[in-house]
């Protein structure tokens, strides 16, 4: 008799009955135990039994496990953040529907229902908007709710208690799930090997400070370890946070050497060395875990800090699809070419995207769009406009001997304003303190 498993409820489902008592729902005679690998490389104990299991049965039970965990988890977190509310958030009738509707969505995942996995945001959205709706009439009974912020915050921790097992439950179904997924993640590790092949370093970036090269190679080798576990862990807000833990220790750790009575590191340091992480530690599924963290981390969630770290990463990944070793003057070539976005629509596009997700954000005031456009102007705009890169890139047309001239005798970045870079590191840091 299977009553349950040791087994990762991912791939191998305990099957009990609805009220999770313990009574198997199916009797089964099992001829031999096997320890089994996953394709993550996690070991699990594998029941052989006479006959199979009816898949349905065991994604029914599966589902039915999943959402009674999920009720719990709700309730005893919405008791512990709001103690002697007088009704309980799972007798909200809107809020229990939107928490069955989006187990549905997970009962036809596992069930290989054809899904439109874009479903996900709606369904959390309006699970967001019930509970804070049911938070706003209970503060407005019973004042126990405080203030909007207060309100704000409890309703993250709800949506949190859904979001991560949820997800978690699905996600060796709606991670890289197709061939092309996976083909674009091939297309990019490839092409970061064929950069570290070709020996490119950061002076290729425009950082060309000898004396302190070996510091940045530490900064870029500590942060690109941290972009590599991303693929390590299952829910997207883990996947998201160790994303922005890499941009702070970039920020704090470009404080320390602007601090040590060396040269200041200016704004427009950050998407090189975010640049040189990636193509040193040459993240697997890089391409994957964004798209993934786009698809499933509630929009509702994101905060500034969120949002300008993501669009940062991504015109990142972008930078370096485009490129291609000759460009900058290095000597391989590379079997797959990727056709780069043109140096406008790139910077517009990052620039846009950051205004958008920031007009949605609760609580960011307007200067924050301006911190923001400021950072990319510095950032990327700078990087690409740096002189010996923008003569080679591959986007650039060819010019006239008289325009590279001109090109010529632009002001570097270290004869521009330091002051000005000095607000535009600030600016960075309020972004990224901002939550």
């Amino acid at each position: 008799t299977i009553n349950a498993t040791d087994s990762p409820r991912t791939t191998l489902f305990d099957v009990l009955d609805k009220e999770m008592q313990g009574t198997a729902l199916v009797r089964l005679r099992v001829v031999e135990w096997r320890q089994g690998v996953l394709p993550d490389g996690r070991k699990i104990k594998v029941a052989i039994t006479q006959v199979p299991l009816d898949r349905k049965l065991v994604v029914d039970s599966a589902v039915t496990t999943l959402s009674a965990r999920v009720h719990a988890q709700v309730d005893q977190t919405f008791a512990a953040l709001v103690p002697g509310a007088p009704t309980p958030i799972i007798e909200c009738d809107a809020v229990s529907v939107a928490i069955e509707q989006i187990m549905r969505f997970a009962h036809d995942i596992e069930q290989e229902t054809p899904t439109n996995v874009d479903t996900w945001q709606p369904l959390m959205s309006e699970f967001y908007d019930h509970v804070l709706l049911f938070l706003d009439q209970l503060e407005t009974d019973t004042n126990l709710c405080g203030d909007t912020e207060s309100r704000r915050r409890i309703c993250v921790a709800l949506v949190e208690c859904v979001e991560k097992p949820v997800i978690e439950s699905i996600y060796l179904r709606v991670f890289a799930s197709t061939s092309e997924d996976r083909a674009a993640d091939e297309d990019f590790m490839d092409k970061v090997q064929a950069l570290k092949k070709a020996g490119l370093g950061l002076d290729h970036l425009g950082m060309k400070n000898i004396e302190r090269h070996r510091d940045l190679v530490r900064i870029c080798m500590d942060t690109g370890g941290l972009l590599a576990r991303v693929d390590g862990v299952r829910s997207p807000a883990e996947k998201l946070k160790l994303i922005v833990d890499a941009h702070h220790l970039v920020v704090d750790r470009m404080d320390r050497l602007n601090t040590s009575g060396k040269d200041t590191l200016s704004a427009d340091s950050i998407l090189p060395l975010l640049i040189y992480s990636v193509v040193s530690a040459n993240p697997p599924r890089f391409l994957s875990n964004l798209r993934f963290v786009q698809l499933f981390r509630t929009h509702a969630l994101l905060t500034a800090q969120f949002e300008y770290c993501m669009t940062n990463i991504q015109a990142v990944t972008s930078f370096i699809q485009s490129l291609d070793p000759q460009s900058l003057g290095l000597a391989t070539t590379l079997d797959r070419t990727v056709t780069s976005p043109a140096l406008n629509a790139l910077h517009s596009l990052v620039v846009n995207n950051v205004v958008n997700s920031i007009d949605v954000v609760q609580g960011v005031a307007d200067n924050g769009k301006k911190v923001a456009v400021g950072v990319y102007d510095a950032t990327l705009g700078r990087l690409l406009d740096s002189g010996p890169l923008l003569f080679r890139a591959p986007w650039r047309a060819s010019s006239s001997a008289k325009e590279e001239k001109e090109l010529e005798e632009k002001p570097s970045p270290q004869q521009r304003d330091n002051e000005g870079d000095a607000k535009v590191i600030s600016g960075v840091r309020t972004v990224l303190s901002s939550a």
